[in-house]
């Protein structure tokens, strides 16, 4: 007995006699043992002071002491399973290694009392090897009994030692960085046997060693091939797998396989970047399993698991066991394993035990038996009786895995408060006795807080909360014991409270109070009565806002997508729908062709038309291809009409074939309804076109390059053509960027007066100077002398034809205005005429205001037009030359005799001149029906009182034959080239005579 003062006096439920004295407690045991019980300084889990007051047991078993000044201490039987061992001896001191004897006494390796041997009864002396060798700092690290009986001691400072019980003799092993024959470091923190005959040492910057138990030799592992550099690892772990591999786990190097056999290396490193890779370079132990699956403990990610079927594989993968999982610690000091397969880990916080068919995990801490939560690496070791030992700071725990007591009675669960705003609920009922809770409609933040009855571990009980009505799911189990909840709308809820005791028990039912929360006053009925009221105007006005917002999208949508005069779509939603049709196009079944349909309308229509009958005139030609487009019977794919820009518009053609048969037929259809005239208002406007056509996917694979190639094709010809659909051909290409080209040059031309102005002599019957034509010449710095056919059709493409028409007419005119024509007396000088600008009343203005600005008589100029200009617009057409004839202006009509006009087109438009074209000059001397048709010309213009003129006469035998036919005058090499002003002048002062006035 500690004293004989007896304060207090109890059995226990398992026949324990507790005797409380002011001296500490006896305890009898069933069995007649007894132990006493007193304060260790030492140690926080021993009674607070020993003076006993009073016993209790609870419910779940837990003895419940009260001392005097001491308070309450709590003690859990069930933790003497764990074998929690803290002897006077190891205070201090930390245990890194084990290892059983014959005599089931068990040596313990150290740091600060070196080895120790711990007898049955828990006393410790130093182990014998302890009188044979003198550790330097009293550390054992690892310890190893070979099959031959012989003790292998690894220290920290000494090396490696070599024990003979039967000679009692030790032998140190030889130590040098340098040497393959010799351990690499004084430092042996691992040791393992296997194969028979061989021990594998493991040193702390010294790398792995072999060593063969008979002759003690000493084989280094490393210093070359693909192990070169294991030399100098920190070895930490060990491991043999049924002697044909070695493991070795290391610091900060990853894990290593050798295989013993084929001397195969294979080297594990931590990749973040490579998913299933070794989740840590730093390994403290190692375990082989049954199946010879690897369990790697990490420094800080958990336990890794390589399988046997993974690691036959090319790239094996490790699978990861952490704290997320259950785990206490993701440091992994120690693995073992019971005979039921499951493991044993120490870490820094415990000890744990995992199922790995369930992954069911345990934790076990100092209120559950453990001695310490902290463990050190190395120091675990498994008995062939199946006892588990486990060594740390200060003590270790011998543990039996099959006597193992779980506390299995749930506990209780209490709310131990209720905080509205994080004060206290005052004034009403204690949270542990409510039937239910009413909260106000403002009481919007409310805290619950909650205790489970058990005490073996209160910091490891798990509590799960639902609260019913807002959570969908209980919460994850913590050891959080307050749930907050804030805003919760009015209405019903339920708090459910789930606990479990620290070994998982968890409670059968959940505590559960009922909790109101009111409305507030705008949550009533009445209000929600106004509120619907509300809502339907608000509901209305929403729905009048969605139907404007709908109009405005159609109108945007309108604007964006379709042409604003045609209503047909635009480029933009063309080339959307074509190219859907394209990217359906993977089978090369279907196939898409594009037309483009250029429009020809004369210039003088479109500039002397008010806009809504131009609109109106795009308008009914728009619904002429329509009808056509769609109206025609489909065979096969879609097809779609849109306008690409004021006088091109576009269709698309889906087909089954690469025959060109049915676009051709579509696009000649097109054509043809594009050459019948329109009757606009009181106008009848005459339309031509051309149409080009590109395919996909033989010219190109998209809309865009599509339309742009039909475009070219249709715009290739600068004239509508007589038939057919022009198929885009790289040629074209080219010359559209040839004749764009020309006419940037053009206007750079005009800008910077390159162009010239020749003048060509015209004479009479005798010879005489009578006047001349003015011609324009082009020379450029880049392409030499321009041909004025080739330019002058590239002007009258474009708007240029103005600007070069205003330019001869203004030359001309400060020409005869000069003093350098002053001496040449009336001479009469002849303009050509653009046939797109004769129909412009413009051009009648510009000419008479030129005159006038220049001061020359409008008698001076005549206007020359060809037989197609008259053709044009004859309305507009006989206004323009009335206009010019009544202020005095000469009109002549160029190339007589290969247009289509009339007759009588020669005095409806006031003609005074007719020149014979130089095709019929050319025979006239030499072949009789040449000379009969300049003979018919000259016999009919003299009856209508014209006068003639004969072009490109070369010959004198032409002139000659001419002027027997009475033919007014002539013009062509024969007489004067064409030449610049200044040398014209030059020529008419040389000339024998001069014609004041041909008229």
């Amino acid at each position: 007995m500690p004293s004989n003062r007896i304060r207090a006096l109890m059995e226990d439920d398992e026949g324990r006699i507790w005797i409380g004295t002011q001296s500490g407690i006896a305890l009898i045991f069933p069995d007649g043992t007894s132990q006493i019980v007193r304060h260790e300084p030492a140690n926080q889990f021993s009674l607070p002071n020993d003076f006993i007051m009073s016993f209790a047991q609870d419910d779940s078993g837990l003895i419940w002491i009260g001392t005097r000044g001491g308070g309450t201490a709590i003690w859990n039987p069930r933790s003497w399973s764990l074998g929690p061992r803290t002897p006077e001896v190891l205070s201090g001191v930390h245990v890194n290694a084990f290892l059983e004897q014959p005599d089931n006494t068990v040596w313990i390796g150290t740091i600060g009392s070196g080895l120790l041997h711990l007898n049955g009864s828990g006393h410790s002396n130093p182990a014998p090897p302890s009188a044979l060798y003198d550790l330097g700092q009293d550390s054992v690290m690892s310890l190893l009994r070979d099959e031959n009986g012989k003790i292998w001691i690894g220290t920290l400072a000494d090396g490696l030692l070599h024990y003979d019980p039967e000679q009692e003799t030790i032998t140190s092993m030889p130590m040098s960085p340098s040497r393959r024959d010799a351990l690499g470091a004084a430092g042996i923190m691992s040791l393992v046997e296997g194969p028979p005959g061989t021990v594998w040492a493991g040193s702390y910057n010294g790398g792995v060693a072999r060593i063969d138990t008979d002759s003690l030799s000493i084989e280094r592992l490393g210093f070359e091939g693909a192990m070169a550099g294991l030399e100098r690892i920190r070895a930490t772990a060990l491991a043999v797998v049924k002697n044909r591999e070695l493991w070795i786990g290391t610091e900060a190097s990853g894990l290593m396989m050798l295989n013993l056999e084929s001397d195969q290396f294979r080297h594990f490193r931590e990749n973040a970047n490579e998913p299933g890779s070794l989740p840590s370079n730093t390994i403290y132990s190692l375990h082989a399993d049954n199946e010879d699956n690897m369990w790697i403990g990490t420094g800080a990610q958990g336990l890794a698991k390589l399988s046997r079927e993974s690691l036959e594989q090319t790239r094996p993968e490790f699978s990861l066991i952490s704290s997320a999982d259950g785990l206490s610690s993701n440091v992994i000091f120690g693995i073992e394993s019971d005979a039921a397969g499951r493991l044993w880990l120490s870490s820094n916080n415990g000890l744990m035990r995992l199922d790995p068919n369930t992954s069911a995990v345990r934790s076990f801490h100092q209120g559950h038996g453990s001695f310490g939560d902290e463990f050190n690496f190395g120091a675990h070791h498994r008995a062939e009786d199946g006892t588990l030992y486990f060594g740390g700071p200060g003590g270790f725990n011998v543990i039996d895995p099959q006597t193992i007591e779980w506390n299995t009675q749930p506990p209780r669960i209490l709310l131990t408060d209720i905080l509205l705003f994080g004060v206290p609920a005052t004034g009403r009922p204690p949270p542990y006795l409510r039937k239910a809770l009413h909260l106000a409609h403002d009481e919007n933040v409310v805290a619950f807080e909650f205790a489970a009855t058990d005490y073996a571990a209160p910091e490891r009980n798990l509590y799960s909360v639902k609260l019913d009505g807002f959570d969908k799911t209980w919460s994850p189990p913590s050891p959080r014991n307050r749930a907050t909840y804030t805003n919760l709308d009015p209405g019903h809820y339920t708090l459910m409270i789930r606990a479990s005791n620290s070994d998982g028990v968890w409670t059968p039912e959940p505590l559960t109070l009922p909790i109101h929360v009111a409305r507030p006053p705008w949550g009533t009925w009445w209000a929600y009565a106004c509120y619907a009221a509300a809502a339907m105007f608000l509901l209305w006005w929403l729905l009048r806002l969605n139907f404007k917002a709908q109009e405005r999208k159609a109108r945007l949508n309108q604007l964006a997508f379709y042409d604003r005069i045609t209503g047909l779509p635009n480029r933009e939603l063309f080339e959307q729908r074509a190219n859907d049709v394209l990217s359906r196009q993977t089978d090369h079944e279907n196939f898409l062709a594009v037309l483009c349909i250029r429009i020809f309308v004369p210039r003088q229509i479109t500039q002397s038309l008010p806009q809504q009958l131009l609109n109106d005139m795009w308008q009914t030609l728009a619904s002429r291809l329509m009808r056509a487009v769609h109206g025609h019977e489909q065979t096969h794919g879609r097809r779609d009409l849109a306008r690409l820009d004021s006088d091109h518009f576009l269709v698309f053609i889906e087909t089954d074939s690469l025959d060109d048969s049915q676009p051709f037929s579509i696009g000649e259809r097109l054509r043809l309804i594009c050459t019948e005239s329109l009757t606009i208002g009181q106008h009848r406007v005459p339309i031509a076109a051309s149409v080009g056509m590109a395919r996909a996917p033989q010219h190109a694979p998209d809309a865009d390059t599509l339309i742009r190639y039909a475009a070219t094709a249709a715009s290739s010809q600068s004239h509508p053509q007589a038939d057919g659909v022009l198929v885009y051909s790289k040629e074209m290409t080219a010359r559209l960027e040839s004749r764009l080209a020309l006419e940037t040059r053009l206007r750079l031309a005009l800008a910077n007066d390159e162009l010239q102005l020749h003048l060509q002599a015209k004479v009479d019957g005798d010879k005489v100077v009578m006047g001349a034509e003015a011609l324009l010449r082009w020379h450029s710095k880049d392409l030499g002398w321009i041909p004025p056919t080739t330019f002058v059709a590239v002007a009258e493409e474009s708007d240029l034809i103005v600007e070069l028409d205003t330019w001869v007419i203004r030359k001309v005119c400060s020409l005869l205005a000069s003093t350098e024509f002053a001496d040449l007396g009336d001479i009469q000088i002849a303009i050509n005429i653009s046939a797109a600008n004769l129909g412009h009343l413009g051009i009648v203005n510009l000419l008479i205001q030129t005159c006038e600005e220049f001061g020359v008589q409008p008698h001076r100029l005549e206007v020359e037009l060809t037989e197609s200009a008259l053709l044009t617009d004859m309305e507009q057409t006989r206004e323009a030359l009335r206009q010019l004839k009544s202020h005095g202006f000469s009109i002549a009509l160029d190339d007589f005799g290969t247009g289509y006009s009339s007759l009588t087109h020669l005095k409806t438009f006031a003609i005074d001149t007719v020149k014979i074209d130089r095709e019929f000059v050319r025979g006239v001397d030499s072949e009789d029906q040449q000379a009969t048709i300049c003979n018919a010309i000259v016999a009919l213009a003299k009856s209508l009182d014209l006068h003639t003129v004969a072009e490109g006469v070369e010959t004198e035998e032409q002139y000659e034959a001419l002027r027997a036919l009475g033919c007014d005058a002539m013009q062509g090499y024969l007489f004067a080239k064409p030449v610049p002003a200044a040398d014209f002048a030059q020529f008419v002062r040389q000339s024998p005579a001069r014609v004041t006035n041909p008229q």
